[in-house]
């Protein structure tokens, strides 16, 4: 019997693991738009980041030319934000919830995607799971009441706002 593995990833730690790792594939992406931007002003002249989030800096760059982009670790992000170390920070929304602030939400499309060994997607484990997990994918995109609870029991969110409907969950395709 051979084993597979897969893994949910973001897109630039997906890129970069089967760049290194000639065995994996990005199947296909997952989920869209899932950052937000909470910033304390208008003004920013400072901006945090998780590490390696390149797709990230290329869009604060282009938005925001004239602040400094600070690269810090995940679980850094809101302690940066909260101490006032930087004017804005650009996280996940799942770890958002609990920043004061207003709240940006850029469409950047495929924020996290699929990675499986080559090979899994064909198998019947793999069809499985796939068929499973667009049932899934159904329910919570047609049933906002059921989705917003989720999202709320899943995160630091405290409440769903229209905005946050920018997330996309996606099929898997075959």
């Amino acid at each position: 019997m051979e084993v597979y593995s897969m893994a949910i990833l973001c897109k630039d730690a997906a890129k970069t693991m089967v760049e290194n790792n000639q065995d994996l594939e990005i199947v296909c992406p997952l989920f869209q738009n899932t950052d937000v931007i909470v910033k304390n002003s208008e003004h920013i002249q400072k901006i945090a980041i998780q590490q390696s989030k390149f797709f990230h800096e290329e869009y604060l760059l282009s938005k925001y030319p004239e602040s400094f982009i600070i690269q810090t670790n995940r679980t850094a992000l809101a302690y940066a934000y909260e101490s006032k170390q930087v004017d804005a920070v650009f996280i996940d929304i799942a770890k958002s919830g609990s920043l004061e602030g207003s709240r940006e939400y850029p469409d950047l499309g495929d924020s996290f995607v699929l990675v499986a060994v080559k090979g899994y997607k064909d198998s019947s484990d793999f069809k499985a799971f796939a068929k499973v997990y667009n049932e899934a994918v159904d329910i919570l995109n047609e049933d906002r009441e059921k989705r917003k609870s989720h999202i709320i029991g899943y995160t630091d969110l405290k409440e769903v706002d229209e905005e946050t409907w920018k997330v996309k969950i996606l099929k898997i395709k075959n």
